[in-house]
């Protein structure tokens, strides 16, 4: 029972990625190896493929998790090149997702807020530059984590 119990807490937890945004999870996924990211996704976050529009060179994946309602629905879509080890994120989070924390979680991780332009709130950090976009009500925010390497 005691075993029982211990699996159901790490299952929560486990999925908890979805109930607040974590920068540490977008970082693992970004730099998750795009062969197995379908996996890697569902073991890892319980996010679910929705739609697949690679085309043998480069890869443009999109998954989806829901708990409870839309207002609580993240969207990732994943795409790499075929060039470059690590992934581009592009994160649609439904209203109910807090961001505030993650800003912060920017700032302790070494990004600096570059400022405001007209394509969003951007964060630059060593290895990525992310994109923050209020979008609208019904949709929270829009976050791009783009790899540095892809400036090459």
């Amino acid at each position: 029972m005691k075993k029982l119990i211990i699996f159901f807490i790490l299952l929560f937890y486990s999925n908890s990625f979805y109930s607040q945004l974590n920068y540490n999870n977008l970082i693992k996924i970004a730099n998750a190896k795009i062969e197995n990211i379908e996996m890697f996704m569902m073991d890892n976050f319980g996010m679910k493929k929705i739609e697949d529009t690679s085309n043998g060179v480069s890869i443009d994946k999109k998954f989806i998790s829901i708990y409870g309602n839309i207002e609580d629905t993240i969207a990732i879509s994943i795409s790499n090149d075929g060039k470059h080890n690590q992934n581009i994120l592009s994160v649609v989070l439904g209203k109910n997702i807090e961001i505030s924390s993650f800003k912060s979680q920017l700032i302790q991780n070494g990004f600096f807020y570059k400022g405001e332009f007209n394509y969003g709130n951007t964060y630059i950090g060593d290895s990525f530059v992310i994109i923050i976009n209020h979008l609208n009500d019904s949709i929270n925010y829009k976050i791009t984590v783009i790899p540095k390497s892809y400036r090459d």
